[in-house]
């Protein structure tokens, strides 16, 4: 893979990180704004969530500056990871919305 080719993949998965931290971020006000009892389940995901998503960055760190014979790894491990927190989040945000309903 070229080296454009690898930074574009980085900086893609740069923004999907962006976009999950706004996700997060609304994740945390609505959960702040409701009853005691989902405030103390969610702050435990949400918690998860972040950790999730700081491993995700570190691990596109290391993507970025991969060489070659590790790039392919690498790659598919970050996009475990991806996967990953997209479904935790999705599955947070679904959960949420049915409880604050």
């Amino acid at each position: 893979m070229s080296k454009e080719s690898r930074d574009a993949y980085v900086e893609k998965m740069q923004a999907k990180i962006s976009e999950w931290n706004a996700e997060i971020d609304k994740l945390v006000a609505k959960v702040d704004a409701s009853e005691t009892k989902i405030k103390s389940e969610y702050t435990k995901k949400i918690e998860d969530l972040k950790s999730k998503r700081d491993d995700l960055k570190a691990r596109i760190q290391k993507l970025g500056k991969a060489g070659e014979e590790s790039w392919d790894e690498l790659k598919s491990g970050t996009e475990k990871a991806w996967n990953e927190i997209k479904r935790s989040l999705d599955t947070a945000l679904s959960k949420f919305r049915q409880k604050g309903s």
